[in-house]
């Protein structure tokens, strides 16, 4: 199947001191191109392949004939080393800007999304990439429309989309469907479980939860003369919602843990009276949180 080739733009910048020009560098949701747009990391990958592979499938042609064809599904994941920089560091950002699934038509992107596979709760989906690639004559199951430009036939659907129905009662788009979610389901359960066992290994949990008593404190110290806006954001959100920021940062910044971990951790620092931090703190761990509370 052929998927098009690398396509060099660059920018002329015309001035009356001459013509300055600048090479385009591609933006790669799966992070496998050595020549990409990620800062400090130009001309190499920082991920790794995990897997490529051919999908059968059926489809109906315009006379109504059932034939036979393919896609393909590519999968990556950070490295060790990359992750390990957390979600705060600036690769990190980067990460995040590109979380989601890849459609590629002919060897062009027509659809980039979560579409309803990942949510933003679960900060750690940045660190593996997912392509689904497709010829044209799979666009009807697919959905793609007539100007090209997006993928409709791809949400993830739910378990009970075809209750009650055998194998042999599906058509073709049904089969597709949940076909496709069923592939995109079980490989994003299985990048994550690579991804969640990734520990920091000398930390235990109960040290994890010291270090940010004492973290906080510390910034505390510094920091009680000053108050912002986070007070009143504070105090805008019942308990639940608090404790469901908390967790989104610590797993944002933190990798290695899983939810329930942050959960504990969220508990325990929930009433601190910490004033709002940054994301510029580069490495500070968990006071690199969007936002932290003022309990009075």
């Amino acid at each position: 199947m052929d998927f098009g080739h690398k396509t060099n733009i660059t920018i002329q910048d015309v001035n009356p001191s001459g013509v300055n020009s600048t090479v385009l560098q591609a933006n790669d949701p799966m992070y496998l191109m050595s020549s990409n747009n990620l800062v400090g990391y130009e001309n190499e990958a920082t991920n790794e392949l995990i897997d490529r592979f051919p999908v059968p499938v059926e489809y109906e042609n315009e006379k109504g004939e059932v034939c036979k064809s393919q896609y393909e599904m590519v999968l990556s994941i950070a490295k060790p080393e990359i992750q390990k920089l957390s979600g705060s560091h600036k690769v990190g950002v980067h990460y995040g800007k590109n979380s989601g699934i890849t459609f590629v038509r002919a060897g062009r992107e027509i659809g980039f999304g979560n579409y309803g596979y990942t949510s933003s709760s679960e900060p750690r989906d940045r660190w593996w990439g997912m392509e689904v690639r497709f010829g044209p004559e799979l666009d009807e199951l697919f959905g793609v429309p007539i100007n090209k430009q997006s993928v409709d036939h791809v949400e993830k659907i739910s378990d009970d989309f075809t209750e009650g129905l055998l194998e042999e009662e599906l058509d073709l788009h049904d089969k597709f469907r949940k076909q496709l979610s069923h592939l995109i389901s079980g490989h994003i359960r299985d990048l994550m479980k690579t991804i969640s066992s990734r520990g920091e290994g000398a930390l235990s949990k109960s040290g994890k939860k010291d270090e940010v008593k004492v973290l906080v404190n510390q910034e505390l110290v510094k920091q009680t003369s000053t108050k912002t806006s986070s007070k009143a954001h504070a105090e805008s959100l019942n308990e639940d919602e608090k404790i469901a920021e908390i967790i989104s940062a610590i797993l944002d910044d933190d990798s290695s843990l899983t939810a329930d971990e942050a959960g504990v951790i969220a508990e325990e620092v929930k009433n601190y009276e910490v004033d709002i931090l940054t994301n510029e703190w580069e490495g500070f761990g968990f006071l690199g949180l969007k936002f932290c509370y003022w309990s009075n």
